[in-house]
C-alpha cells in the first residue's frame, strides 16, 4: 500500500498542495491587495473593467475604440473575455478578481496533478510532491502576472488526465463509452482554448494527443488510431465551443501584423539561457526582480524552471531507478523523459539548431515569440517524473548510505559558504552567495529527511516532506509578484483631467520603450519604492484606458498591420510631416520625450487635431504598400488629398470643402457623424480600417474603403448628411451560431450517455 494511503486523508493532501499558493497570495489578498507590475496595470486590467463597463451599459465588447485609434477588443485573444472564471471578475473589485483568480488557477492546476498522479497509481506521497512541484513551481508563479498564460497553463494536468480517460473509452466498443469520452475531452479542451493564451494552449493540446497515442500505443496500432480519432473530433468539438472567441481572433490575426509571421530574431529573443540551467538547484544564483538584483539575460520569468530541490532529486531518482518502477510506470517514466529532454533542447531556441529550422519550416510556428515558454512541459514532465520518484524514496544502505551521509555534510557546508559570502562577498555578487546558502539549506533538508526517513513512515512524515516542498518553492518565489492597494487601479489620474478633451494621446516609440523598461519596469529590479499610480500619471499604454482617455498607442499582442504602418510612417516623417499626420489621427498630445523622475513625463498639445474630416479628392492606390508611400511623402497633404484604396472611378469622384462633426453616442460599436458638404466630397474617419465595419449616408449603406493607410471614408452627396459607421464583425456572429451548436451537441451527447446508463 503507498505511504500514508491508510491512515492520510486524500484531503490533507490537497490542502498540502493548496499551502504554497495561499501563502504566496493570500496575505495579499486579504489585505485587499492587487498585482500590478507590468501586464495586470498594462493590459489585463484595464482590458477587463473596460469590458465589464461596457455590459454594465447595456453593449456588447466587441470594439475598444480608446486604444490604437481602434480596436478589436473581443477578438483580442488574451482578454479571454468570454473565459467562464473570468466573468467572476463582474462582482469583483478590479485587479482583486484577477489576484483570486491567479491564486485559484494554481491551486487548480495542483488539484489536477495529484487526480492524474492518482490514477496512474502514485501514492499519496507521489501526489503531494509532484503536485506542489507543478502549481508552486517557479515557471507559473513568476509569470502568475501574465493571467492569460497562468489559467492556461493550469489545464495541462486535466488536458492529459482527461486524454487518459480517452484512452480507457477508446478500448470499449460501446458507442456510449465513446460519447463520454470525447464529450469530456472536448469540454476539458474547450477551456484553454477559451483562456488566452494560444502558445500555451498549443503546447497543452500538443502534449495531450502525444499522452493519448502513447498510452493507446501498447495495445496496437489500430488502438492508437482509435485515441486518435476520439482527439480529432473532441478538439473539433472543442473548437465549436470555443468559436466565439476563435473566429473573431482568426479574423484579426488575418489582418494583423503577425499574418505573415514574426521576425525570426525577435521571435527567438527570448531563448532559453544556458545558464540558467543552474537555477534547478539555485534559482537566485543571477539575482532576482524581487532583490532589485536580477543581472542575467533577459528577465527573470522567462528561463524560472525550478521545482525545488527535493523534488528534482526525486525526479532524477525515477529517471536513473526505470527498473524499480515496473513494466507500465516504467514506460510513463520513459515518455516524461522524452518530453522534458526534448522540451528542453527546444526551449534552447537560437542557443541551438534546431528550433530556427522549426521555426521557418513548421506550420503556425512562426507566430510565437519565446522559445523558453515551452519549458512549460518541462516543468510538468519533471514534476511528474518527482511523483514518480516519490515511491521510490526509501533510507539508503550500504554505499548509498555513506554517499547520502556525505552529501549531506557537503551541503551543509555549502550553506555555511553561501551565508559567509553573503556578509562578506569577496568580489562576487551577493546574489552567489544568496542562492548558494538557500541550496545548501533545501541540500541539506533532503539529506536529513532521507536519512531519517523509517520503513514504515507515519502520516506526518508526509506532511514533513510537503512542507518542505512548499517551503522551499515559497521561498524561491516569495516576491516575485508584488502586490500594491487597489486604490492604484481606482479614481482618474492628473493627466486624464489635463488632457481629457477628447482628443488622442501618444507616446513615440522610442518613449513608449524609455518609459517602460528604463523607468517603470526594469527588468533587474521591481522598483517596489515606486508609487505604481504614477505610471498611470505618465500615460504609459494601456493605463489610459482606466481613465476612458483615447490613445493612439496600443500596447496588444496583436495589432492590425495597417495601425503598424501607420507608426512606422509617423516615426521615419520629419518633425513637421510628423505633426501634420499626428493631427491626421487626432493626436491632441504628445509626450514631449521621457524625464529623469515620476512623472517622466509631459505632454504638449497638437495643433489641428480632428477625429473626422471631409476632404475633397481623392488618389487611388492599389494597396496599403502603394498607399503608404504615398502618404509618407513630403508633399502629402491630407487636408486637400485622401489616398484612397479604391478603383481609379471610385476615386475620381471629386466634391469640394465642407463640415463635419461626431456625434457622441456611448456605443463603441457605432460612429454617427453629421456632416454638410455643398458640393460632396469624401468623410474620413480617423479610425483604423478594420473588418465588420459597415457605413451608412443617411440610411443608405454606402462602401466604404480604407483611407491615407489605416482609416477609413466614404462618400457623401451634397447636402446635410448623418454618415454612420456600425460595427457588424460576421465572425463574431458566425462564432456564436457555432458555439450554441456546439454546447447543444455536448449536452446532448452527455443526457443520451446518461440516460443509456440509468436503463
Amino acid at each position: 500500500m503507498a505511504v500514508g494511503e491508510a491512515r492520510l486523508p486524500r484531503r490533507l493532501a490537497l490542502a498540502l498542495v493548496a499551502l504554497g499558493p495561499a501563502a504566496l497570495f493570500g496575505p495579499m489578498l486579504v489585505r485587499g491587495e492587487v498585482l500590478y507590475w507590468g501586464t495586470p496595470l498594462l493590459q489585463f486590467v484595464p482590458w477587463h473593467t473596460y469590458a465589464l463597463d461596457l455590459v454594465r451599459h447595456g453593449s456588447l465588447p466587441l470594439w475598444n475604440p480608446l486604444l490604437g485609434m481602434g480596436a478589436p477588443l473581443l477578438a483580442n485573444y488574451q482578454s479571454a473575455l468570454l473565459y467562464p472564471p473570468n466573468w467572476l471578475l463582474a462582482i469583483t473589485v478590479p485587479g482583486w478578481g484577477e489576484g483570486f483568480l491567479v491564486a485559484a488557477h494554481l491551486v487548480f492546476s495542483g488539484v489536477g496533478m495529484v487526480l492524474l498522479l492518482r490514477r496512474l497509481e502514485r501514492g499519496l506521497l507521489g501526489q503531494v510532491v509532484g503536485a506542489t512541484a507543478f502549481a508552486s513551481s517557479s515557471y507559473l508563479v513568476s509569470r502568475s502576472g501574465f493571467f492569460s498564460l497562468n489559467a492556461t497553463a493550469s489545464w495541462l494536468p486535466w488536458l492529459v488526465l482527461a486524454a487518459d480517460r480517452a484512452v480507457e473509452a477508446s478500448r470499449s466498443h460501446a458507442a456510449g463509452r465513446w460519447a463520454k469520452g470525447i464529450a469530456v475531452l472536448s469540454a476539458v479542451m474547450a477551456f484553454p482554448l477559451l483562456a488566452g493564451h494560444a502558445q500555451s494552449a498549443g503546447y497543452s493540446l500538443l502534449l495531450s494527443i502525444a499522452w493519448l497515442v502513447w498510452r493507446s500505443a501498447e495495445s496496437g496500432l489500430r488502438a492508437a488510431g482509435r485515441s486518435a480519432l476520439i482527439w480529432i473530433a473532441a478538439f473539433g468539438l472543442a473548437a465549436g465551443l470555443a468559436a466565439a472567441q476563435l473566429l473573431p481572433t482568426i479574423e484579426y490575426l488575418r489582418v494583423s501584423s503577425r499574418s505573415t509571421g514574426l521576425d525570426e530574431a525577435a521571435a527567438l529573443t527570448y531563448s532559453f539561457w544556458p545558464w540558467r540551467t543552474l537555477g534547478l538547484i539555485a534559482p537566485g544564483l543571477f539575482g532576482s526582480p524581487a532583490q532589485g538584483d536580477y543581472w542575467g539575460y533577459g528577465n527573470y520569468w522567462e528561463d524560472a524552471l525550478y521545482i525545488g530541490v527535493l523534488p528534482l532529486l526525486m525526479a532524477i531518482g525515477a529517471a536513473v531507478r526505470a527498473g524499480v518502477l515496473g513494466r507500465l510506470a516504467g514506460r510513463t517514466r520513459t515518455f516524461l523523459l522524452v518530453v522534458a529532454l526534448s522540451c528542453f533542447v527546444l526551449a534552447l531556441g537560437s542557443n541551438t539548431p534546431i528550433y530556427p529550422l522549426l521555426f521557418r519550416r513548421l506550420p503556425l510556428a512562426d507566430l510565437f515569440n519565446a522559445p523558453t515558454r515551452i519549458n512549460l512541459l518541462t516543468t510538468w514532465a519533471l514534476a511528474m517524473l518527482a511523483g514518480f520518484g516519490a515511491d521510490l524514496w526509501s533510507r539508503p544502505r550500504g554505499p548509498a548510505l555513506y554517499w547520502t551521509r556525505l552529501g549531506t555534510a557537503g551541503a551543509g557546508a555549502a550553506m555555511a559558504v553561501g551565508i559567509l559570502l553573503t556578509s562578506f562577498p569577496a568580489g562576487l555578487r551577493e546574489s552567489f552567495g544568496r542562492a548558494t546558502a538557500w541550496a545548501g539549506l533545501w541540500l541539506l533538508l533532503a539529506g536529513v529527511l532521507t536519512l531519517a526517513w523509517p520503513s514504515r513512515p507515519h502520516p506526518r512524515w508526509l506532511a514533513v516532506v510537503g512542507l518542505v516542498v512548499t517551503a522551499d518553492l515559497v521561498a524561491a518565489n516569495w516576491g516575485l509578484n508584488p502586490a500594491t492597494p487597489g486604490s492604484v487601479y481606482a479614481g482618474r489620474s492628473e493627466l486624464s483631467q489635463a488632457v481629457g478633451d477628447g482628443h488622442r494621446l501618444y507616446l513615440a516609440s522610442r518613449d513608449e520603450r524609455v518609459l517602460k523598461f528604463e523607468r517603470t519596469h526594469r527588468f533587474d529590479s521591481f522598483q517596489l519604492g515606486l508609487d505604481p499610480r504614477s505610471v498611470r500619471e505618465g500615460g504609459l499604454p494601456n493605463t489610459s484606458l482606466l481613465d476612458r482617455v483615447p490613445s493612439a498607442n496600443n500596447f496588444d499582442p496583436l495589432v492590425p498591420d495597417r495601425y503598424a504602418r501607420w507608426i512606422r510612417i509617423v516615426d521615419g516623417a520629419t518633425q513637421d510631416g510628423r505633426s501634420a499626420r499626428l493631427a491626421l489621427m487626432d493626436v491632441g498630445w504628445i509626450a514631449s520625450g521621457v524625464g529623469e523622475t515620476p512623472p517622466w513625463v509631459e505632454y504638449e498639445a497638437v495643433e489641428g487635431a480632428a477625429r473626422v474630416r471631409v476632404v475633397p479628392s481623392a488618389q487611388p492606390a492599389d494597396g496599403p504598400e502603394s498607399a503608404g508611400r504615398i502618404v509618407s511623402a513630403v508633399a502629402f497633404d491630407p487636408e486637400a488629398q485622401v489616398v484612397l484604396e479604391a478603383p481609379p472611378e471610385v476615386a475620381g469622384q471629386r466634391g469640394g470643402e465642407g463640415a463635419a462633426a461626431v456625434v457622441e453616442t456611448g456605443d463603441p460599436g457605432r460612429v454617427v457623424i453629421d456632416v454638410d458638404i455643398p458640393q460632396g466630397g469624401w468623410v474620413v474617419l480617423s479610425d483604423i480600417w478594420y473588418p465588420g465595419w459597415v457605413a451608412e449616408v443617411d440610411g443608405l449603406r454606402r462602401d466604404s474603403y480604407p483611407a491615407d493607410v489605416a482609416f477609413r471614408a466614404v462618400w457623401a452627396p451634397p447636402g446635410s448628411q448623418r454618415v454612420v459607421w456600425t460595427y457588424r464583425p460576421a465572425s463574431a456572429r458566425n462564432g456564436a451560431i457555432v458555439s450554441g451548436l456546439s454546447l447543444t451537441v455536448v449536452l446532448a451527447m452527455v443526457a443520451w450517455f446518461a440516460r443509456r446508463r440509468s436503463a
